[in-house]
């Protein structure tokens, strides 16, 4: 089934957004127990926390930006499945160029 490059384009925007939106939730939950844990010494814990975080984001993260198109790709659909990776790569760099524009401001 062929799928046309506007639903392409839909589906990357809407992967980007989700993976945007991840990755704000995390940085703002990072942020208040950093703010909350202020002169208080690093313990083994935290240590264990972050990793389990990072690897919890690497799992989001690559459902989010290569799930559909490692299942579209194994499905035979080579050229959809490439497009998506490339648009919702584009739409990541795009959010994220917008963020430092808006930082800098």
């Amino acid at each position: 089934m062929h799928v046309g490059h506007g639903h392409i384009a839909r589906h990357a925007a809407k992967n980007a957004v989700g993976a945007s939106l991840y990755v704000f939730v995390i940085v703002m939950v990072m942020n208040a127990l950093t703010a909350s844990r202020a002169n208080t010494p690093d313990m083994p814990l935290d240590i264990f926390v972050v990793l389990m975080l990072f690897s919890v984001s690497a799992g989001v993260m690559a459902a989010l930006v290569f799930g559909k198109p490692v299942m579209w790709y194994m499905d035979g659909r080579h050229k959809e499945a490439v497009l998506l990776l490339g648009w919702t790569i584009g739409f990541m760099a795009a959010i994220t160029a917008i963020a430092a524009l808006v930082l800098r401001q």
